[in-house]
């Protein structure tokens, strides 16, 4: 009987050895088991994942001067706020001498952004023109411009 006692109990010391870890986790300072909580006295990474802002301003507006005629076309000047600008878009709309629309806004000419006027020569004197500009940053479009009116004869 006693050499059976010896032996159930090698078997059981085996037995909770190999079941038990090697290491002991150590107790959380909150004395709970399970995760511990992260220190509040540390102040975690800044998160660099999340790229900052990099929505482009809006640019400003051109200012339409004048149009004026000039050597039987349409000579368009204007001062551009935005130094910036990589193009200026003008965009003319054609009338009729009876007031009826003959032509829609359209892009008509397309500038760098330093410059400050352009000559329409494709503007008759059968039609009234209205332009309008606007500023083109990247892929970003400043607001239109005010609007003027001329025809060249």
């Amino acid at each position: 009987m006693k050499t059976l006692i010896i032996a159930v109990t090698l078997v059981i010391t085996v037995f909770a050895s190999a079941c038990s870890s090697s290491t002991t986790d150590p107790v959380p300072s909150n004395g709970k088991t399970g995760t511990p909580s992260p220190d509040p006295t540390t102040t975690p990474p800044a998160d660099t994942t999340t790229p900052p802002d990099t929505k482009p301003a809006t640019p400003k507006a051109p200012t339409v001067d004048s149009v004026a005629k000039m050597q039987g076309a349409l000579h368009v000047m204007w001062t551009n706020p935005t130094p910036a600008c990589d193009t200026v878009e003008g965009e003319r709309q054609a009338t009729m001498s009876d007031g009826s629309v003959m032509e829609k806004y359209k892009l008509v000419f397309t500038v760098p952004g330093e410059a400050d006027n352009k000559h329409d020569t494709s503007a008759t004197s059968a039609m009234t023109y209205s332009y309008r500009l606007r500023c083109k940053v990247g892929t970003v479009y400043s607001p239109y411009s005010n609007v003027l009116t001329g025809n060249p004869k």
